[in-house]
């Protein structure tokens, strides 16, 4: 038998069943689609920028092991991590996302905002939004606003935020849901849009949700995180994008 193909039935061999992945030192990070810089940042379908690659390396690092990323409309999200065809998604909180997961220490602070456009009525709270159209992306869910429009919540899907964004400078809706990160860095980098920020409705640091297949272990996951924060990469990583 050649070597080459020693070697290629080793690999096989070492391969997670089902999957096709080598789980002894690859850590699979999901990067979804729904999110725009400066969380993820594709090209041709890979992720190859944003907060979440950067947390993915240094996590991965951290923990001896190798990143890599599989990108993912949100709905596809939860059945991959709960099939073990992922490892881990950040980024993420438990009321966001159904299914059975470890979780993490929480790691990337952030505001649930509502941006207006100029001239749009200016809102106070939530409240305001009763029965008008907002942007949402399709697939995410917004437990907070849910809970205090109930029936009241208009919601107008699209694909992505980058896509509600585009929906409020064509003048299609005055108000979209969205992150403050993202918010932050859509304005610098997109003055001219002059968007406004009316609400900020909520904070949270987002953990990590990892998957009951993986080999990972959360305790080792948590320390890691523990040290990337201890030493100011977390940190850096946020810097990075303000």
């Amino acid at each position: 038998m050649r070597p080459t193909l020693i070697a290629l039935l080793a690999l096989l061999a070492s391969a997670t069943p089902g999957t096709g992945r080598c789980a002894a030192d690859e850590i699979i990070f999901i990067a979804p689609t729904n999110h725009v810089m400066p969380l993820v940042g594709l090209q041709q379908g890979q992720l190859t920028a944003g907060i979440l690659k950067d947390l993915g390396d240094a996590l991965a690092a951290r923990l001896g092991r190798h990143a890599s990323y599989l990108v993912l409309p949100s709905k596809r999200v939860p059945l991959a991590l709960l099939e073990g065809k992922a490892d881990v998604l950040c980024y993420v909180m438990p009321g966001w996302i159904q299914g059975d997961f470890a979780w993490t220490q929480p790691v990337i602070p952030d505001d649930g905002v509502v941006v207006a456009v100029p001239g749009a009525p200016v809102l106070s709270t939530l409240l305001d939004l009763a029965d008008t159209p907002v942007g949402t992306v399709a697939g995410y869910v917004y437990p907070r606003v849910t809970a205090t429009l109930g029936a009241h919540f208009h919601r107008s899907d699209a694909p992505a935020m980058k896509n509600n964004y585009d929906k409020l400078l064509a003048g299609r809706t005055q108000y979209a849901i969205t992150e403050q990160i993202s918010y932050l860095y859509y304005q610098r980098h997109h003055p001219e849009s002059r968007l406004r920020r009316d609400v900020v409705y909520e904070s949270f640091t987002a953990p990590c949700a990892l998957s009951r297949t993986s080999t990972l272990n959360p305790a080792e996951v948590d320390k890691a995180i523990s040290a990337l924060i201890a030493d100011g990469t977390i940190a850096a990583i946020m810097t990075r994008y303000r």
